[in-house]
């Protein structure tokens, strides 16, 4: 993930953003976001094979419990605050993302005296009661003007036509009659244009008649064809919304018969836990925050596993002890150390590696708030990591917990592509690490936002207090989390568990600090 992030960052940086996003963003985000998108049944392995770890007792399980919770919170709080006061200490907090203003260092806001400011208000006072003034001035001038009356009436009794001359009387009967010849001319053209007018309506009727034949017509067309596309829009989305169980569901069906005759267990294994995953997916979202797709899946995995054991009379514990042999990407054809095939979880293990380097992205798209806030990112991964290495082992040792799994709670936070390698070097139990690692990111999950914003009140647009408490805690479970809900802090969460991770494999890789640590547990 740390290669994949500086080789995006150092060709940005030479050949600019927008080269990089056209000629390799363009190619990558396809399988980076299928990894990212399926990389919580990637988790699921462990817990498929803890049947396969040692007993424990019940009173060294309560202590493991107790161990756990109490060093989940003590990391919530110190973490948490230790980031808040160094942004704060640093000049670096967020304050606009919180809706809070940035305090000022210097006293500028009160450079006016209290005469000044007096002074001020006395000018305002005296404007305003000039404008007063002048408004007042200004409505009497309008009052001294005269009024105008502009209801005129008019009465018929009023109007008087004179003229006493016999010819006018003679002039306008020949004005009356030559008027109604007019009139009865007018009448024969406008019965004529009315005769021309129908036939035209007529004419203008049947086309409009026509035109809506077609329309009728034109319309029904686009109807049909307006269904058929619904149908297809209808059928495409339901092929794409129900694609993986149709998918999985015939690889099942495929690999019953290869099971029942060879007894590889992969195809089958690898299609009940894909599909089992999707079917616990589609709880509704307020439901799926507690019923988490990881903890359902798993539990029901391993009940079709025991039947199918049962109908093809093989041993359930050989069955799961396939399920991960081991041989992964990495060890694929090396046939003399593994001997056995690989199984449904070194599958998931392996495209687990990819999903982890697929949070690069969101850390190269937010590189700059990376680069502004790495100097309050360092100091709490540094003490974590030390904190995890030298304290968990001897106070679990001390409150009778075995050896190895004293040695396994150092990865307690650690994500499992760094985790696994980390307790193997110390010779821990990475049953584990692998199910305190999940746990840890599944509450994260349940009430990761709970313990930050309600019990130790940090704003929620402090994105950067968010992204590493939930990093360094919860690793990838939470940050997968992230991804959907505030990419900034993703951003941060991912940086975070991949530093501490690195630093934590680091230390175990010094041979002369893994025999303090083995010693510190009797060994």
């Amino acid at each position: 993930m740390l290669l994949s992030f500086g080789l995006l960052s150092l060709n940005s940086f030479i050949f600019g953003e927008d080269a990089t996003n056209k000629y390799i963003l363009k190619y990558i985000e396809i399988p980076f976001g299928f990894g990212l998108r399926w990389m919580n049944i990637y988790f699921t392995p462990p817990f498929i094979t803890l049947i396969l770890a040692d007993k424990v007792s019940v009173k060294e399980c309560f202590i493991i419990a107790a161990v756990f919770i109490f060093g989940y919170l003590i990391g919530f709080a110190f973490i948490g605050y230790f980031v808040w006061g160094l942004q704060i200490l640093m000049g670096t907090y967020p304050y606009e993302e919180c809706g809070l203003t940035r305090p000022k260092l210097s006293f500028s806001i009160f450079k006016k005296t209290r005469s000044q400011s007096s002074d001020d208000e006395r000018a305002v006072d005296l404007e305003k009661g000039q404008q007063q003034e002048e408004e007042e001035n200004h409505g009497n001038e309008h009052d001294d003007l005269p009024t105008v009356n502009s209801s005129i009436s008019y009465n018929a009794e009023d109007v008087v036509l004179y003229g006493d001359d016999i010819d006018e009387g003679l002039a306008l009967q020949e004005i009356a009659t030559n008027h109604e010849l007019s009139r009865a001319i007018t009448r024969c053209s406008t019965n004529q244009i009315r005769e021309e007018v129908n036939i035209n309506d007529d004419k203008d009727n049947n086309m409009i008649d026509d035109e809506q034949s077609i329309s009728t017509i034109s319309n029904e067309n686009n109807e049909l064809k307006t269904m058929q596309l619904e149908r297809c829009d209808k059928f495409a989305n339901h092929i794409i919304e129900w694609f993986d169980f149709y998918i999985y569901g015939l690889l099942f069906i495929i690999g019953l018969p290869i099971y029942f005759t060879t007894s590889y267990e992969l195809p089958i294994q690898l299609s009940t836990a894909v599909f089992l995953f999707r079917v616990c997916s589609l709880t509704p979202p307020k439901w799926r925050r507690f019923l988490h797709p990881i903890l359902i899946s798993f539990a029901l995995s391993l009940l079709v596993f025991y039947i199918l054991s049962l109908i093809h009379n093989q041993n359930f514990y050989e069955m799961i002890r396939h399920y991960k042999t081991g041989r992964t990407y990495l060890y694929l054809f090396d046939k003399s150390k593994y001997s056995i095939l690989p199984g449904a979880g070194d599958f998931f293990s392996s495209m687990m590696d990819i999903s982890i380097a697929s949070l690069s992205l969101a850390m190269y798209k937010y590189r700059l708030d990376l680069k502004k806030y790495f100097s309050s990112l360092m100091p709490p991964i540094i003490l974590s990591t030390f904190m995890s290495f030298f304290i968990y082992p001897p106070l679990c040792y001390h409150l009778s917990i075995s050896p190895a799994r004293s040695l396994g709670f150092t990865g307690r936070s650690v994500t499992m592509a760094l985790g696994t390698p980390l307790v193997d070097a110390l010779g821990g139990s990475t049953q584990l690490m692998a199910v305190t690692t999940i746990m840890s990111g599944i509450l994260g999950v349940l009430v990761g936002d709970f313990l930050i914003f309600n019990l130790m009140r940090v704003r929620k647009g402090d994105f950067v207090t968010r992204g590493v408490t939930l990093g360094v805690n919860c690793g990838a479970v939470s940050t997968a989390h992230l991804l959907n809900v505030d990419s900034r802090a993703a951003a941060m969460s991912s940086l975070s568990f991949s530093l501490f991770g690195t630093f934590m494999v680091i230390l175990a890789a010094i041979r002369p600090l893994v025999h303090v640590i083995q010693g510190l547990v009797g060994w």
